[in-house]
């Protein structure tokens, strides 16, 4: 398999007076996102072969940012002003076509609307501009890069930098997706029961929950969650 990330460079600074668009660079901001999506996407298993961008300043920043956290040579990075200048479609491919079959992880960094339309050139499902610093992870069911097509493309990830809001509503519907799987598995449980042993469950249940030992339960319970770092 051969697997192409689009990654859209990321926040940007303004364009201020007798400074041009291409000089533009990223804001803090914008590099702190970045290597945030690009540590996910390493510790999702993934790695860089090959890393071809736009030259202009935040797009070139956001692909050292990735390499540094993909452990990939800064010097390696390989700039074409096409990309910059608008390339469409047929041209970034004919880029990662080229590449050598010894690679098989290949990002693109660019601008927009270039890189929304190749996106949802090669998976039409995805359906939707890409907001800054976002990565479409794409795989192609071929080893080799010449025939790399959107017959024989699938997503294997979307992923792009969230607002607090957002991640709040990421939360709130992973807790009703628990709650809503645990009421389900309870309920199948309970059912096969009989009612004497349901009854003394239930007064067993009412009688404890505020007590050490049900906080122990759900201290248990929590602790088969993942664990995050938060030095990391």
């Amino acid at each position: 398999m051969k697997v192409l990330h689009i990654v859209r460079h990321a926040q940007a600074a303004s364009r201020k007076d007798h400074q041009t668009d291409f000089d533009r660079k990223l804001t803090e901001k914008g590099a702190k996102t970045a290597r945030a999506v690009a540590r996910r996407l390493r510790k999702a298993g993934f790695s860089a072969d090959c890393m071809i961008t736009s030259p202009a300043p935040r797009a070139l920043e956001t692909a050292r940012v990735f390499a540094r956290e993909m452990k990939y040579s800064l010097k390696k990075i390989d700039t074409q002003q096409v990309i910059y200048d608008g390339a469409d479609n047929a041209s970034l491919l004919a880029f990662v076509r080229e590449l050598p079959a010894k690679d098989s992880d290949a990002f693109l960094f660019g601008h927009d609307p270039t890189f929304t339309k190749l996106a949802n050139h090669l998976v039409p499902s995805l359906n939707q501009p890409l907001p800054k610093c976002a990565v479409v992870t794409i795989g192609f069911e071929t080893d080799n890069w010449m025939d790399i097509c959107a017959d024989k493309a699938r997503l294997l990830r979307f992923d792009y930098p969230v607002t607090k809001r957002e991640r709040e509503q990421r939360i709130e519907a992973e807790i009703q997706a628990l709650a809503a799987s645990l009421s389900s598995s309870m309920a199948k449980h309970l059912h096969g029961l009989d009612p004497r042993t349901a009854d003394k469950l239930r007064r067993y249940v009412f009688k404890y929950h505020s007590t050490k030992k049900m906080r122990k339960i759900a201290r248990r319970f929590a602790d088969l969650a993942p664990k995050h770092d938060s030095k990391k």
